[in-house]
């Protein structure tokens, strides 16, 4: 089969790509399963290969566009991201430091955001996995000194 110009293909993309981009889609809804299987069994056997083309996509992103990305499973824009922290006046919403950053908490039942905690309360309030009968064992233990 002979190669197409590149420049030709090109133009033709150009031309075509919503048409080309709906066929690719409808070829992927009919065959969903398969493509699965073919990606999953291509990634395990060049797992160090797709790892490193991953880590070169990712290095090539901007902070915002992580930052926007790290939110995003949250629902959250960058836009309200900043309104929380302005809201809360920058500080954790547990122990009203100031961070150098604020992590986003969220209820891992519902995945309601809750609000805006340092790095320690909310590594404290994963590792008691949410429980506030243990919150209130824990807080109950130190105050006996």
């Amino acid at each position: 089969m002979k190669r197409a110009d590149p420049q030709y293909m090109k133009t033709y993309w150009a031309k075509n790509a919503e048409q080309l981009r709906a066929k690719g889609r409808e070829r992927y809804a009919k065959n969903r399963e398969r493509y699965i299987a073919i990606t999953k069994a291509y990634t395990e056997k060049n797992y160090a290969a797709v790892r490193a083309k991953a880590k070169v996509r990712w290095d090539k992103k901007s902070k915002e566009e992580k930052r926007a990305i790290g939110l995003r499973k949250f629902d959250l824009s960058t836009e309200q991201y900043d309104l929380m922290v302005a809201q809360q006046n920058g500080k954790c919403a547990t122990c009203r430091r100031i961070p150098l950053r604020l992590c986003v908490d969220h209820c891992h039942a519902t995945g309601v955001v809750r609000g805006l905690l340092c790095p320690e309360c909310n590594s404290a309030l994963g590792l008691l996995q949410e429980d506030q009968s243990r919150i209130r064992a824990l807080a109950d233990y130190i105050s006996k000194g």
